[in-house]
């Protein structure tokens, strides 16, 4: 099995999974355009593995912009843009409503469906109690293939 249906498993199991992509760590891999595809257009995100802070923005923008090349997205050129049109999301604005995702959490579980290999690889014990105290439960979602 390789990395790009690797991943795509994992995020079809696990609804708190994400992609997040550095142009410095995964532009050395020959897959990483192909992880790029693979991801679902709501899990992509993009960072910086940039040892200097003065070069992080820098790095970080032209991981946006492979990112947008891959997936077909335009990228916004002004705030307003960013702001606008929810029915024709770009680059900057996916990115950003992925993130806010990302930090706010509470995503869905999902239920694996009644297969051996994937029952073995989800079930965890401990899973439970991981939502002990927790206001509200997630919705579960059912998956699998």
């Amino acid at each position: 099995m390789d990395t790009i249906e690797v991943f795509f498993d994992i995020q079809k199991a696990h609804n708190n999974v994400y992609l997040s992509l550095s142009s410095i760590i995964n532009t050395r891999s020959q897959s990483y355009e192909g992880l790029i595809e693979a991801c679902a257009s709501d899990r992509i995100l993009v960072e910086t593995d940039f040892n200097d802070a003065k070069y992080c923005a820098e790095r970080t923008w032209e991981m946006l912009l492979v990112i947008a090349r891959v997936k077909n997205w335009k990228v916004e050129e002004s705030d307003e843009e960013v702001n606008s049109d929810i029915a024709n999301l770009g680059a900057i604005r996916r990115i950003r409503d992925n993130y806010d995702a990302f930090v706010q959490g509470n995503h869905p579980r999902v239920m694996p469906k009644e297969t051996g290999k994937i029952r073995k690889r989800n079930n965890f014990p401990h899973a439970e109690e991981d939502w002990e105290g927790v206001d509200s439960e997630p919705e579960i979602v059912h998956g699998g293939r």
